[in-house]
């Protein structure tokens, strides 16, 4: 679960390093993702 996550965190953090103006979508995402999958 937490290699998954970290994954997820390093992807966002590529695509926010290539679309500045995603950063806050890639972290609202990331936040209403978060407990989606810790509740599997």
């Amino acid at each position: 679960m937490s290699v998954s996550l970290h994954h997820f965190i390093i992807s966002s953090g590529f695509l926010a390093s290539m679309f500045p103006k995603a950063v806050r979508r890639a972290v609202t995402a990331g936040v209403f993702a978060a407990p989606t999958l810790m509740s599997f």
